[in-house]
């Protein structure tokens, strides 16, 4: 396994656990939360005509304007119909696509801090931190001293 591609599988490995986490919810029917509104009462996401473009983007519907939540749900019909199984898979599969997102989105934050930790104690550059003179030789400098060599 090359080390390049760690971060990827650990992504993937946590994504599928995320995902296996929420299996049991494919079981469920839609709630009474707020799934009426959004899906089964709901005659707009009933298709893709012009019309269906016109409302999604430009309508402030079950109090919110999100035009994207209405095309998955749109989309979801159009597979699933009223089949709550399929919008719940299509909710586990989003999240564990975030999931894997987040989890390199945090591997690239933590191997920015070890850059920034090694940077905040390389000693070589101990002068510099003891010695006001030492700035001199800093490394905001470095790249003017090749000019000037």
């Amino acid at each position: 396994m090359k080390r390049q591609y760690v971060k990827y599988y650990l992504a993937v490995a946590v994504a599928l656990l995320s995902f296996a986490a929420y299996i049991p919810a494919l079981q469920n029917d839609f709630v009474q939360w707020d799934d009426d509104a959004y899906v089964y009462e709901n005659p707009n996401i009933r298709s893709f005509d012009p019309g269906f473009f016109k409302w999604a983007f430009s309508s402030f519907y079950a109090s919110n304007w999100h035009p994207l939540t209405w095309l998955s749900h749109a989309l979801d019909y159009a597979i699933w119909g009223l089949n709550p199984l399929g919008h719940h898979l299509t909710n586990n599969i989003l999240h564990a696509i975030n999931t894997f997102l987040v989890v390199l989105l945090v591997v690239k934050l933590m191997e920015a801090a070890g850059a920034v930790i090694r940077l905040v104690r390389n000693p070589s550059e101990a002068g510099a931190k003891r010695r006001p003179a030492q700035r001199k030789g800093g490394p905001p400098n470095r790249p003017y001293k090749k000019l000037r060599e």
